[in-house]
């Protein structure tokens, strides 16, 4: 599920950057911010972007650093890093934004490394979802103990403009994490303490794959139900 998670994000993304590199003679400098596994950076090169990506791996064997050939590596944290001013057409995170303990500062770095007319886009938590409202303390997205915060539409467009963007908008996405509203349900009727997520056991997970249409004719219907936000922050300055 994460691969078709990720694979509906690249189609919003690819719009956005599509549309960059239209205006800019050379290829777009993009910088991934927690590149996890490295499917996005994968897609990234691929489509000819010259690509970074940023991401602290835990497990010191080689096989958990993953090799994307044509990508440049750092082995850090978002707020750890040292990103070059001025170096960057375009910077995602996905799924970032609420593992980080001060994303204001993170925000402003990511800013300061924006070239002129930037763009950063981000996907996180809506902390308005009905969702939330509606599951509690079972909504899926509090199964996570490194989720440290969530953010409103309203709440992370004022952080990014006092961060030093010259816009911010956001949208509310019924495409992503398809599972979460029926993961919630499971965790709210299964008796036990999750140790291991839901989702550790063969019967949930073939039941939120069978449940996904359902869930996401509801969210058609009520849009606020999705679990998640996107974020489009443009830097000061024409490109």
């Amino acid at each position: 599920m994460d691969r078709v998670r990720l694979a509906l994000t690249w189609h919003r993304l690819s719009r956005h950057l599509s549309r960059m590199q239209a205006s800019v003679p050379r290829p777009l400098d993009v910088l991934e911010l927690g590149y996890g596994k490295g499917i996005l950076l994968e897609k990234l090169v691929r489509a000819g972007y010259r690509v970074s990506g940023v991401e602290r791996h835990l497990l010191s064997t080689n096989s958990a650093r993953p090799t994307i050939t044509g990508a440049t590596l750092y082995d850090a944290t978002a707020e750890a890093c040292t990103l070059p001013a001025n170096s960057y057409d375009f910077i995602l995170a996905i799924h970032v934004v609420e593992h980080l303990t001060d994303p204001s500062a993170v925000f402003r770095k990511v800013a300061t490394a924006l070239r002129p007319g930037g763009v950063f886009y981000c996907m996180t938590p809506n902390a308005q979802s009905y969702g939330l409202s509606l599951f509690g303390q079972s909504w899926w997205n509090l199964e996570d103990p490194t989720h440290y915060r969530f953010f409103s539409r309203r709440s992370l467009e004022t952080a990014l403009v006092r961060a030093g963007f010259q816009t911010a908008r956001t949208n509310i996405v019924i495409e992503d994490s398809l599972t979460l509203e029926i993961n919630s349900a499971l965790r709210a009727v299964t008796s036990g303490d999750h140790v291991h997520g839901i989702l550790h056991t063969p019967g949930a997970k073939i039941a939120a794959i069978a449940l996904t249409p359902l869930a996401f004719l509801a969210r058609v219907c009520v849009p606020r139900l999705s679990p998640s936000i996107e974020a489009i922050a443009v830097n000061a300055g024409e490109p």
